[in-house]
């Protein structure tokens, strides 16, 4: 009778150790995906619909490190650090309040994956290149944020614009460039995969603060010096569609 007994309760035991390794495998937290969020399309923006309901502080709820424009397409959105940045046709860089209204931005809460330095002298086709180099897959999409010293940096801006709406083609004749040589800053940026389509800008798109962020713009020539190359990989996409009147 001990002998029964005795197995009895070590078959109990058995049951609730294993019971009690379940609940603290199911316990375990999954490894959260890195989301990039995207408000509106870029062929939106193509097509002249310079208008959305979603402000700023709205935005900097999706992530810290992004780029974009605000309503009627006045000047170039660089979101650095949690601070939402704009440079319109006089060049100047200036933060924008948290109830400014954006048409499209593409944002993320950027945590470097990898981080190289160079001071190879290559220009923006040539640091393309460089960085695709860097890149684990091509078919996945990347922050990436380059801040160091470039020999030469030609930014541009365009107007502030009124209804009707011009598409996007016709802005960009009438936009303002600017030439900054020997200047320190950073490049805030993304590349996404061609499957993207016209959901957002295919390969590269790089906008540029200086390091007193009183500058900068959509980054159009470049000329490197001496840099550092941070890069997140990105794995989740979000889209919120644009809320227009």
């Amino acid at each position: 009778m001990k002998n029964i007994l005795f197995l009895i309760l070590l078959g109990y035991s058995f049951i609730f150790a294993g019971c009690k390794t379940k609940d603290i495998t199911a316990q375990q937290p999954q490894e959260e995906k890195k989301i990039f969020f995207q408000y509106s399309t870029i062929d939106a923006l193509l097509q002249g619909l310079y208008d959305g309901q979603m402000l700023t502080k709205e935005l900097l709820e999706h992530g810290d490190f992004g780029l974009g424009t605000f309503n009627a397409l006045d000047g170039e959105m660089i979101v650095l650090d949690g601070v939402v940045y704009q440079v319109a046709t006089d060049g100047v860089a200036r933060v924008m309040p948290e109830n400014t209204t954006i048409p499209f931005a593409t944002i993320t809460t950027f945590k470097a994956d990898k981080n190289v330095t160079t001071t190879q002298d290559m220009n923006c086709s040539q640091l393309h290149d460089y960085i695709d180099t860097l890149l684990p897959e091509k078919d996945i999409p990347y922050a990436i944020k380059i801040d160091g010293v470039f020999t030469y940096i030609q930014t541009r801006s365009v107007p502030k614009q009124q209804k009707p709406y011009p598409p996007l083609a016709d802005v960009i004749e009438k936009q303002k460039t600017f030439d900054f040589f020997q200047q320190d800053g950073t490049i805030v940026g993304f590349k996404m995969p061609t499957y993207i389509g016209t959901l957002n800008a295919q390969g590269y798109h790089f906008h540029f603060l200086t390091h007193t962020k009183q500058a900068g713009g959509h980054v159009l020539q470049c000329r490197t010096q001496n840099i550092s190359i941070e890069i997140d990989y990105l794995e989740k996409w979000e889209i919120e569609l644009l809320r227009n009147k």
